[in-house]
């Protein structure tokens, strides 16, 4: 069972909506893998202790010119 959440990203002009559950567990589950992760570039810095979100089509651009992530 699960739910529809809307959530909006700082910075992003529009709403994201994404499918949710809440479970009892030791270990933290990742939130969002249904309609969130498959539509967006989420760049992990754990040593910064930050995160990064793109869109899908600014990842593309990016990535065309040459900008992208370990380049």
């Amino acid at each position: 069972m699960g739910f529809f959440i809307n959530l909006q990203v700082t910075g992003f002009s529009h709403w994201v909506e994404v499918h949710a559950a809440f479970v009892e567990s030791e270990v933290m589950p990742v939130l969002g893998q249904s309609g969130f992760f498959e539509n967006y570039q989420i760049v992990f810095e754990r040593f910064k202790r930050q995160f990064e979100i793109n869109t899908k089509v600014d990842t593309i651009i990016r990535n065309k010119r040459g900008h992208g992530r370990g380049r």
